[in-house]
């Protein structure tokens, strides 16, 4: 990077860059050589070991968990209901209904991987876009004077790190500009191995939560955004992981719908209800409590031991203490979160990325789940 200005690297829409098609290219051909039982450069032993897949992805989002389950319905006499008995099925009912065609095809692994990459793909461009309206476009007010109060800054006090990231706009003395700062986030995601080797190599389809959920923030960021179709893609991200929730409070505050909280209330909560009222008409009334512990953990059995200090306290409590235990543990993310929007409601942004903080992060982490949020 010059000193004269950024990077087309960076200033390039992510969709039209080079490395971007060049990336998609080397997924394709990791699906295609996985697909042939071959494994890149590793042994077949270390490539299926849990410790090592258990790194890239999360079980209950596998094509292989869904087969699991289409197994257990098939041993149970064919009713749906019945991939629910064994208690082991962690996907929601109609996500299980919408895939299970897909799954029982004869390309089942090539149609989850390319799903996988197309919302990889727009993911990607959807954190660049929010990334532009965030530093850009819904504050052009701002950015003017907060360049300003950046440059009368002592160097005592200055970022350490503003020789990497630019934190004032038009600066070419960083490495990275905030120009480039949309297009360097897109990559980063689209880039990682993580993401790569999920979609591709392991059908892993546990991006749909996140996607989900990035493309609610954008639509509400978004000018002219529709509340139904931002609170429709929350509500199913809800349905999906009920954390989600918290990202509710973000998106009452950004400021583009003060005015409009009540509708996005409605908006979330109608589309809730109908979500769960489908889930109730496919399982039946006689079995969705099972279907809710089970695929939720309501019953707060499915926290797994981990290297915390959590494991140690569960394990030294009378069983009868039990239940409040895990009560309170699983609850303590909603409990932060209230005072955090409160002391963040001017600042959206930063409110999404706490809540990202202090719920995914600490709900994956009592329940053994390895985090893998974008």
């Amino acid at each position: 990077m010059t000193k004269s200005g950024p990077s087309d690297i960076y200033t390039t829409p992510f969709w039209r860059l080079p490395s971007t098609w060049a990336v998609t290219a080397i997924r394709i051909s990791i699906l295609l050589v996985t697909q042939s039982g071959v494994t890149p450069g590793l042994p077949r032993t270390w490539w299926d070991s849990p410790s090592f897949t258990q790194i890239l992805v999360r079980p209950s989002y596998t094509l292989s968990h869904l087969q699991e389950a289409v197994a257990i319905q098939k041993l149970g006499g064919g009713r749906f209901i019945k991939a629910y008995m064994a208690q082991r099925v962690r996907i929601p009912p109609l996500v299980l209904a919408g895939l299970m065609p897909v799954v029982t095809s004869r390309y089942a692994e090539i149609s989850i991987s390319i799903l996988c990459i197309l919302m990889d793909l727009v993911l990607a461009a959807m954190l660049e876009s929010i990334a532009r309206l965030v530093l850009f476009t819904n504050r052009a007010e701002q950015t003017e004077k907060e360049s300003q109060d950046q440059e009368k800054l002592p160097a005592a006090i200055r970022p350490t790190k503003d020789h990497v990231f630019a934190v004032i706009q038009g600066s070419n003395e960083s490495l990275i500009t905030m120009e480039s700062l949309p297009s360097f986030l897109a990559q980063v995601y689209y880039w990682s191995p993580i993401t790569i080797l999920s979609g591709s190599a392991y059908c892993c389809f546990q991006c749909l939560p996140g996607f989900l959920m990035i493309a609610s923030i954008h639509e509400a960021l978004r000018l002219g955004g529709s509340v139904q179709f931002s609170t429709f893609c929350l509500a199913v991200a809800s349905y999906l992981e009920p954390h989600h929730l918290v990202f509710l409070f973000p998106v009452l505050a950004f400021p583009c719908w003060t005015g409009r909280r009540y509708q996005i209330l409605f908006s979330f909560a109608f589309w809730s209800l109908c979500i769960h009222w489908l889930s109730y008409q496919l399982v039946g009334s006689k079995h969705i409590v099972e279907v809710m512990q089970a695929t939720y953990g309501m019953g707060w059995n499915t926290i797994q031991p981990s290297l915390s200090v959590q494991w140690y306290f569960a394990i030294q409590l009378f069983s009868r203490f039990r239940g409040y235990f895990s009560t309170l543990l699983l609850g303590l993310p909603y409990v932060v979160v209230v005072p955090i929007a409160i002391r963040l409601h001017k600042y959206p942004i930063v409110l999404v990325s706490g809540c990202e903080l202090t719920s995914y992060s600490f709900w994956s982490e009592i329940s053994g789940i390895r985090i893998s949020s974008p």
